[in-house]
């Protein structure tokens, strides 16, 4: 075992909260297929197998922390992704039927034990039939069975069996369903546009038009095919500026299989002004089990080999910097991701010693990874900012626990009078799917002063 994998000080958490998931998921399985079979039930060889090969699926993904990097290496990580997608809808199925199920029973027991108190009432109260009192015992037996017939509880009937067949079928049919569709549709990248206003003026233009895309995540779940396709899209809105607003990667770059591939896709995006790019969270490299890091923050360092990547494909890049485009008149600032690597972000430039130089008679525009810290860069003179990070939550139901941890997570958005756009991004980051939200570019149309 490689020593420096758990650096991590919630590296052992992580790997121990995968566990219990995938216990939790494999005890309410067996109950299912309990519940489907008697035969499953009293068949401990049967179970044996059923366990067996569910744990060695799911420990396919903790094997991968061991494999140095290669094509072993890749296929696992890829894999854990993919099992991690079906997991999650999986067991959050299988968990909201066995609730159904339990509550069922309780309603079930409740009629049982209040109609047998009614029976046993109607047996205490004696009836008169001609002056004569009788037992009326047809009522004894409404509920019993003959012995051999007995109700077993152990033993589902027919009925049961089939209908717990049927559910768990389903349940398992509408996890792959989920995530070949959330697969698919992840592949699809959209345009999305956008018409916003600065009121000063530009001398040299009236509109600026914006191409935004951020998240890529090059890695497991993704293919040069995809990004040729995106960068198509992308040309023929006919940007005058495209800027791109980190993770590039996803914390690895061994994870890219052909970059030379990826390069000449992305070199292939036209715009005038220029393409610029400021650097995200996972642009540094740091071991991860499903998509959690397993090291510490300051563990985790980018590599010379991204930086290349990123000039080759002809990104300018723009951290804790500023340049200015049309001639100057439009002038655009960088700023430094706020996490990742952790000596870079501790010396991040504040927003208003970022822009302190600059001309706040011209439109300022920013762009950055994480969508925080709106009131500072409005007070500092931003009239537009670009981020990403968010993902738009990615997989339901993240689309709304993604809302509790960022003041802005997707779209345009009015901020202390600053223009903000947070982009769903383009790539996947852990499971490669997609269910309710977007792949997207942007493109803003900035309209100036006349």
């Amino acid at each position: 075992m490689s020593a420096e994998v758990f650096t991590g000080t919630n590296a052992w958490q992580i790997i121990g909260a995968y566990a219990v998931l995938d216990l939790l998921v494999l005890l309410l399985l067996d109950h299912w297929l309990c519940n489907c079979s008697y035969g499953y039930r009293t068949g401990v060889a049967r179970r044996v197998i059923v366990c067996f090969l569910f744990i060695s699926i799911a420990f396919l993904p903790v094997l991968a922390l061991f494999i140095r990097d290669g094509a072993y290496k890749y296929f696992l990580e890829k894999y854990s992704y993919v099992w991690m997608g079906f997991l999650m809808y999986f067991g959050a199925l299988i968990l909201v039927l066995t609730i159904f199920e339990i509550i069922v029973r309780l309603i079930s027991g409740a009629s049982k034990r209040s109609r047998g108190s009614d029976d046993e009432a109607k047996k205490e109260i004696p009836e008169k039939k001609d002056g004569v009192q009788f037992q009326d015992v047809a009522g004894s037996f409404e509920e019993t069975e003959d012995s051999a017939g007995e109700f077993d509880e152990k033993k589902p009937g027919l009925a049961g069996r089939i209908i717990s067949g049927i559910l768990l079928v389903a349940v398992i049919a509408a996890a792959v369903g989920i995530n070949i569709y959330g697969t698919e549709h992840a592949g699809d990248t959209v345009v999305t546009h956008y018409d916003l206003k600065i009121d000063k003026h530009v001398k040299s233009t009236k509109d600026l038009r914006v191409a935004f895309i951020s998240d890529l995540h090059l890695s497991y779940n993704s293919d040069p095919e995809m990004i040729s396709r995106m960068v198509e899209k992308l040309n023929a809105e006919k940007p005058d500026v495209v800027l791109v607003g980190g993770d590039m990667f996803s914390s690895s770059y061994s994870s890219v299989l052909k970059p030379e591939e990826y390069i000449k896709a992305l070199k292939s995006i036209k715009a005038k002004e220029g393409v610029y790019w400021v650097y995200g969270n996972h642009d540094a490299e740091e071991q991860l089990f499903c998509g959690f890091s397993m090291v510490a923050p300051q563990d985790a360092v980018r590599t010379r080999k991204m930086k290349k990547f990123l000039k080759k494909s002809g990104f300018k890049i723009l951290d804790d910097k500023y340049t200015a485009i049309c001639k100057g008149e439009i002038q655009l600032a960088g700023r430094a991701d706020k996490y990742k690597p952790l000596e870079k972000a501790e010396k991040r430039l504040e927003p208003d010693v970022l822009l302190e130089d600059m001309d706040r008679d011209k439109p300022i525009i920013v762009l950055e990874h994480e969508p925080d810290g709106f009131k500072d860069l409005a007070e500092s003179g931003a009239d537009v900012t670009f981020a990403g990070h968010t993902h738009a939550g990615q997989i339901f139901p993240g689309t709304e626990i993604i809302k509790l941890f960022h003041d802005a997570t997707y779209g345009l958005r009015d901020k202390y009078g600053m223009k903000v756009i947070v982009s769903s991004g383009v790539g996947c980051y852990g499971p490669p799917i997609r269910v309710l939200t977007d792949s997207e570019i942007v493109i803003a149309d900035i309209h100036f002063a006349k």
